[in-house]
């Protein structure tokens, strides 16, 4: 109990230095203590400031091009069917308040585009781009990603769910602050390199044959996630909460561990993930 009181206390602290905001605060906690169900006052308060909000806001889009597409495209609509094709430049775009559903693009680019506070659904890149794009209080369910790059983007209090990444898929130089990560997979040496990820939920996540290397974790709850036959290297973790993880057949090197806390973890590799960190 007292365990959980400084952990608890150290969040809050993340909360105070505007590390994380109160929502990812409360979903920290929540995690932690195992009451995902319960929802506090202050979330419900939130949820109703965000009913209040007009659904009629205009998604302003910039120019979606193709092979025989050179048009620019300004829509006012809260609902669409995404564009899919081959050698499509989907780019410069600001969409707020939308539901995207069914974006399939082959051999494309996703560029510079601002979603705000939208509901994305089944996005597929295959040899695809997905580059300087930022991601704002967003929903995003079922991203595929395979033999392509996900490249100076960020992901700033984004639920996301069902995030498929293979086929020597890359994500690089990316920010994720405050977002929820559940049911991520990487396999086929998928990489996550050079990236930060601050005031973090990752569970139920499995990473098998990947790379993991050069990134900076603080203020992440790790739970139901498993590691195998990967490499893990290069990364600080500060502030990090391993719950229910497992790591079997994982080469790990060069990692900075402050303030770690393991809990019901099943190891085997690298003597034992360091001897369960020294025992933390």
């Amino acid at each position: 109990m007292t365990n959980n009181k400084e952990e608890i206390g150290k969040i809050i602290q993340m909360k105070n230095e505007g590390k994380i905001n109160e929502e990812q605060m409360i979903e920290l906690i929540d995690a932690l203590s195992g009451e995902k169900n319960k929802k506090s006052k202050t979330v419900e308060e939130i949820q109703k400031i965000g009913k209040t909000i007009t659904e009629d806001i205009v998604g302003r889009f910039g120019k979606i091009s193709g092979k025989d597409d050179d048009n620019d495209n300004k829509v006012r609509m809260s609902k669409f069917e995404s564009p899919s094709g081959d050698n499509f430049s989907f780019e410069d775009n600001s969409i707020r308040l939308s539901n995207i559903s069914g974006l399939e693009l082959f051999n494309s680019n996703f560029t510079e585009n601002s979603i705000s506070a939208a509901s994305v659904k089944n996005m597929k890149l295959i040899g695809s781009d997905f580059t300087d794009c930022k991601i704002n209080g967003s929903s995003v369910d079922e991203f595929f990603m395979e033999e392509g790059q996900m490249l100076d983007s960020s992901f700033n209090g984004t639920k996301i769910s069902r995030f498929r990444i293979t086929g020597k898929s890359m994500i690089s130089d990316s920010s994720f602050n405050g977002a929820s990560i559940k049911g991520m997979s990487l396999k086929a040496e998928a990489r996550i390199i050079d990236n930060s990820f601050n005031g973090c939920v990752w569970s139920d996540t499995e990473m098998d044959a990947s790379m993991f290397s050069d990134c900076s974790l603080s203020g992440i709850v790790f739970a139901e996630v498993t590691f195998t036959k990967s490499n893990f290297s290069d990364c600080s973790m500060k502030d990090v909460i391993l719950k229910n993880v497992r790591i079997k057949n994982v080469n790990i090197s060069d990692i900075n561990i402050k303030h770690v806390n393991l809990k019901d973890m099943d190891i085997d590799g690298n003597d034992e993930f360091m001897k369960a960190m020294n025992r933390h």
